[in-house]
């Protein structure tokens, strides 16, 4: 039955939340594409303003029937998912799926404790602040729990890396867009002024080497039960091709279902037109393959 209203549409409670409201835009969401909001409060001893949940303050969700894929396209340090139009959001809610794409630990907007709640800690608490999000699809009724994909680029590919290996049992399929695999790699080929980013992020490279060693996807990957299709440009000086080259490796070493498409000619986001589509088509694909 659609859920209509602009008033502030109660979900089952979550364990460690107080409040956890969806508020829907009036519109049949049988065929709804337009963001609705989900706030959720008082997580970790939190309360109050943007930062209170520690976990995802505010997400954006398209409902339409009952197959979630979960995004985490906006999932990466030092920004923050907004509501504006994302072609791979538009893509998947028109197609019948729920997509949420929550502000985790390390989002901007939350405050400067928010921002930096992630330093020394990725793939830790962000990561739960992802299977959080998960938990409020399933919460929400529209979507089976054993159904929910993840995705993202850059950062956001490197959380589906990150969850696919770290919590295997909450995902059924994956799509990684230019993700990081393994920090120090990462740190021998990307360009000068990412490496100081990185290092601002997880510290000194050689004192620091089990926080790189403890964040790095590569340190779980065989552990994925997903299968993953790999997105990747050829030309990323950022998050390198050897990035991705090593996603496919390891997983088809450990038997796992994993595919790879590397774009010529493009960089740390595809720029072609032709490749944007191709890319949206294909992550389409992939989840109505394995989300069904």
């Amino acid at each position: 039955m659609p859920l209509e209203g602009e008033a502030e549409a109660p979900v089952r409670p979550l364990d460690g939340f107080d409040k956890v409201v969806l508020r829907v835009p009036r519109s049949d969401t049988q065929f709804c594409t337009e963001p609705c909001d989900a706030l959720m409060t008082n997580w970790g001893g939190r309360s109050g303003n943007g930062i209170a949940s520690g976990s995802s303050p505010t997400c954006r969700m398209g409902i339409r029937q009952s197959r979630p894929i979960f995004d985490a396209a906006y999932s990466r340090a030092l920004t923050f998912s907004v509501d504006t139009f994302s072609r791979t959001a538009a893509a998947l809610a028109s197609r019948g799926f729920v997509v949420i794409a929550p502000n985790v630990r390390g989002s901007t907007g939350y405050g400067l404790a928010f921002q930096k709640m992630n330093y020394q800690d990725l793939g830790g608490g962000d990561l739960q602040d992802e299977v959080w999000a998960a938990k409020l699809l399933a919460a929400t009724g529209y979507v089976d729990p054993k159904k929910i994909g993840i995705t993202g680029g850059s950062y956001g590919g490197y959380m589906t890396l990150m969850a696919l290996g770290k919590t295997p049992d909450v995902w059924a399929a994956g799509v990684s867009q230019f993700g990081i695999v393994d920090w120090y790699t990462m740190l021998q080929h990307e360009d000068p002024r990412l490496q100081e980013y990185e290092k601002s992020l997880l510290g000194d490279p050689v004192k620091d080497r089990a926080v790189y060693e403890n964040a790095s996807p590569i340190k779980y990957l065989a552990n994925a039960k997903a299968p993953l299709l790999v997105l990747q440009g050829e030309n990323d000086i950022r998050v390198p091709k050897e990035e991705a080259e090593q996603v496919v490796d390891i997983l088809k070493k450990a038997g796992k279902t994993v595919d790879a498409k590397y774009y010529p000619a493009e960089g740390h986001g595809f720029q072609k037109r032709e490749n944007q589509i191709d890319a949206v088509k294909r992550l389409v694909e992939w989840m109505e393959k394995y989300l069904k």
